[in-house]
């Protein structure tokens, strides 16, 4: 389970003729996908813990694809896509998609800061 963070689109495509835009792009999904991951870890509910695991706010990783990112939980921690949708035995009880959506516009942020101080801009 993970979530795909774009909407740097625009500005990307903008900066694509100058200097550096490779480097800028990578340190900037960098930056962004640690502030989700480290939000979402920090979001993710303690009190579900299984005393023979890892818990699994402190499995949250990131994937990078090319210019995609994937955040979520570890392979290990699948069950939280069932805490995440619900079960027909178990309400949701979401962490991922309402800190995406909290998070969303600081992650934006982050990431344009991260290529305006890249390209000196």
């Amino acid at each position: 389970m993970g979530i795909k963070l774009d909407g740097m689109t625009d500005i990307l495509s903008r900066i694509e003729g100058m200097a550096n835009t490779q480097q800028a792009k990578e340190k900037a999904l960098d930056k962004g996908a640690e502030h989700m991951r480290k939000k979402i870890a920090d979001n993710t509910n303690r009190k579900r813990s299984n005393l023979n695991k890892e818990h699994a706010a402190d499995n949250v990783i990131v994937k990078k694809n090319g210019d995609e990112v994937e955040i979520g939980y570890s392979k290990d921690h699948y069950y939280m896509m069932f805490h995440e949708f619900g079960t027909s035995k178990m309400s949701a009880d979401p962490t991922v998609a309402p800190t995406f959506e909290n998070e969303q516009a600081k992650t934006q942020e982050i990431m344009s800061d991260a290529i305006k101080k890249e390209l000196n801009l």
